[in-house]
């Protein structure tokens, strides 16, 4: 509802860029009770105890925080339709991150680097643009990329991003990703783990595709040092 206030009364002459993070999907799942649709549920959670046989009300619970954010997305879609916004305002809608419930051995999310946990949607509406389905690798570092393209700016993707724009073939064999202080180099076939704390910069730890744990993992991580060497050269690139 703030958001739609603002732009009932904001000057319209002016071009805009907002940011809404809506967080009910995160832990512990907070949603009116209209929106428990999926049962059994529950909205509170002890997750140094919870096991696996509790997955069912959890998962429900995450459902329904979802279902409440769709209500609130289709909410401000709806407004900006009826208003023209639509004509001439470019929409994301993603997420920062997925959510597991043991799947692949793990809870929640930034426990893993599990597809659970680091596969999100990405929906972009661009006024003017027909659908298209992309079904090749991609990235959040994608999103700037593709926006400042879309705004006339032509400058080459890696003077300001490791990203690439989605308007544009993609030819990505890999994605990175990052938690709190470890990172992955995520392919279809292995997904490595590596720290990124100064103290345990050689420890790896190597996942295959159903991310069980790789024990011989020496010939994979050889075959594939020179990508792991520039990606963490990469993670100083912009630090000035």
């Amino acid at each position: 509802n703030y958001f739609i206030n603002w732009l009932e009364n904001r000057e319209s002459t002016r071009p805009f860029f907002s940011f809404m993070f809506f967080d009910a999907p995160h832990g512990p799942y907070s949603y009116p009770d209209k929106f428990d649709k999926f049962k059994p549920s529950r909205k509170t959670a002890n997750y140094i105890t919870v096991g696996k046989k509790d997955m069912l009300p959890l998962t429900n619970s995450y459902k329904n925080a979802i279902y409440f954010d769709d209500y609130l997305t289709g909410k401000i879609i709806t407004f900006m339709r009826k208003n023209g916004y639509l004509k001439n305002t470019i929409i994301i809608i993603t997420g920062d991150h997925g959510e597991e419930f043991y799947e692949s051995g793990y809870l929640g999310h930034t426990s893993a680097f599990s597809k659970q946990q680091v596969k999100v949607p990405l929906i972009l509406y661009i006024p003017g643009y027909k659908h298209k389905e992309i079904t090749y690798m991609t990235s959040h570092l994608d999103v700037v990329p593709t926006l400042l393209s879309l705004l006339g700016y032509t400058s080459p993707f890696n003077y300001y991003s490791q990203g690439q724009s989605l308007l544009q073939k993609g030819n990505r064999s890999f994605v990175v990703s990052c938690g709190w202080d470890d990172c992955a180099i995520i392919d279809n076939a292995y997904t490595i783990v590596f720290s990124t704390e100064s103290y345990n910069i050689s420890l790896f730890e190597v996942r295959d595709s159903n991310y069980k744990l790789v024990e011989n993992y020496e010939p994979i991580l050889k075959e594939r040092m020179d990508i792991i060497l520039k990606i963490i050269k990469q993670f100083g690139e912009f630090k000035k």
